[in-house]
């Protein structure tokens, strides 16, 4: 089991709005993807921190994951990603 707290940052003047991931020392971000709503968006990015950086240690195929919105803050959500 792995927690991920996300949370969303606004658009500036030189950069685009963005979803940044965090957990375990280690963080990863990605585009807010306007296509989706609510949790799907970081969820996305939840998704993408996996990927980043636990593809090497067996969480390789990430269809067998689980990700469960355990808190809902102001500004985003911590899921708990079980394999």
């Amino acid at each position: 089991m792995i927690a991920i707290k996300t949370h969303f940052k606004g658009a500036t003047d030189t950069q685009g709005a963005k979803i940044i991931a965090k957990g375990m020392g280690r963080q990863k971000s990605i585009s807010y993807p306007y296509e989706l709503t609510g949790s799907e968006c970081h969820k996305l990015a939840a998704m993408a921190f996996i990927e980043t950086h636990f593809s090497r240690n067996g969480w390789d195929d990430m269809s067998n994951c689980s990700y469960n919105v355990i808190q809902s803050h102001k500004t985003g959500y911590t899921f708990e990603v079980t394999r």
